[in-house]
């Protein structure tokens, strides 16, 4: 499981992280991947990345910066640096 390798945050090209029907009995909640991950964990998610560009580029190591915006209701701006 990804909370038990201590990493800082995760990151998807899609919406969400669960399933809006997962349904977690002995957890008691939907959304068991947040819960597990940003609750439990403190594990950053990221969700809605374009990863296209990045992978296009063939970089194998780069720069994840995670900028604020300054839009109230608004989270951040996330960018790959790659050198080169």
């Amino acid at each position: 499981m990804l909370a038990d390798k201590k990493v800082k945050a995760v990151g998807a090209d899609n919406f969400g992280w669960d399933e809006p029907t997962d349904y977690v009995e002995d957890m008691h909640c939907n959304g068991p991947g947040h819960v597990i991950l940003i609750t439990r964990s403190g594990i950053y998610i990221f969700e809605n990345l374009n990863l296209e560009t990045l992978v296009d580029s063939g970089a194998r190591e780069f720069i994840f910066v995670a900028a604020p915006i300054r839009i109230k209701g608004a989270t951040v701006r996330p960018f790959a640096l790659i050198s080169g």
